[in-house]
């Protein structure tokens, strides 16, 4: 029932053009909700997050960022105080999910990230990830 009422609109609202949300994309997305059990581990796993009672045991991580060696694609919403590897891409015309929905933009951005930081390996890793 949640499926059908929430999973479908949730899916297509994260498109920002609907008309490329096709029937695999919606089988896709909703194939591990058809599970047995999904709505109570979703259930169980958000109290455990919610009651979490060990949270200073595991800071935020918005205060572990200085211990990251490795540049990351972060997105905080507040990223003054970070490394200066971050950049923010906006993909025009682009819903929540830019590597469905503008994949040559998608790749090309992280691939100026990778040659940026990591130089020929990273052209490597792309080259890589592409095969």
């Amino acid at each position: 029932m949640i499926i059908d009422k929430f999973g479908i609109s949730a899916i297509k609202i994260a498109w920002n053009h609907k008309k490329q949300v096709t029937d695999h994309i919606l089988q896709s997305y909703t194939r591990p909700l058809r599970n047995k059990g999904w709505d109570r581990a979703l259930v169980e796993y958000t109290a455990a997050i919610l009651l979490d009672v060990n949270s200073e045991l595991r800071p935020p991580i918005q205060k572990r960022l200085h211990e990251n060696s490795c540049p990351g694609l972060y997105h905080l919403g507040m990223l003054r105080d970070s490394p200066r590897q971050f950049q923010d891409q906006l993909l025009k015309n682009c819903g929540h999910l830019p590597h469905e929905e503008k994949v040559d933009e998608f790749v090309n951005v992280v691939r100026k990230f990778l040659q940026r930081n990591f130089g020929g390996y990273g052209e490597q890793m792309v080259q890589q990830a592409l095969a």
